[in-house]
């Protein structure tokens, strides 16, 4: 269950949400995450393909939870992504989700998450003082504080940053990527058909 779910940045329809869970889910990530092998000085395990926090069992209820907020979210009339009005009916999908960890001299560069409709961040660890999340949307810039166990979820094709936080604390998050489909009972014109009728072919 979540706690709250606020919008706190709207500019031509397109949103920013900010949740809370009712449930803390801190220590069940930051106990394996202290006994893991992290390399000095690396912002995040992607490169290495470490990118399916959501396909551990232990994560199961943090994951359920989350996918019941950002169904909530998706059903205002006005929530956007970069493929236009996203309410309705949808299959949320994770698709990729990952640990990310920020200390002194690590930036953050600008960067996009397309092709996904819309990725989050979780901050497990943070100082409010420090440096803002930066999410730039029709031309503006906004600046927005992380707080501790509260999260953030913005259409993937924005450009956000962060720059490298002061002192010797550091910024744990966790984030992830999500599309969104049609479920196989709902589909129109619009929107991605639900994956299970989706077919690959192999080539040789």
């Amino acid at each position: 269950r979540w706690k709250k779910c606020l919008q706190i940045k709207i500019e031509r329809g397109i949103m920013i949400y900010e949740f809370e869970f009712e449930f803390d889910y801190v220590d069940l990530f930051l106990e394996d995450i202290n006994e893991a092998d992290w390399p000095e000085n690396q912002i995040t395990k992607e490169p290495e393909g470490d990118v399916f926090l959501h396909l551990n069992p232990k994560y199961h209820n943090f994951f359920t939870a989350l996918s019941h907020i950002f169904q909530s979210l998706i059903q205002e009339p006005k929530c956007v992504d970069c493929y236009g009005n996203v309410s309705g009916k949808w299959s949320i999908y994770f698709t990729k989700t990952w640990i990310t960890r920020l200390k002194a001299n690590n930036d953050l560069p600008r960067h996009v998450h397309i092709p996904y409709h819309f990725s989050w961040c979780y901050y497990l660890k943070t100082e409010e003082k420090e440096k803002p999340l930066m999410i730039e949307m029709n031309a503006k810039v906004y600046s927005i504080q992380p707080k501790p166990k509260v999260g953030i979820l913005f259409p993937s094709h924005l450009p956000h940053w962060s720059k490298s936080i002061d002192g010797q604390d550091e910024r744990i998050i966790i984030c992830g990527d999500i599309i969104l489909c049609r479920p196989i009972d709902s589909y129109g014109c619009d929107g991605l058909t639900d994956i299970t009728q989706w077919k690959t072919l192999a080539y040789e």
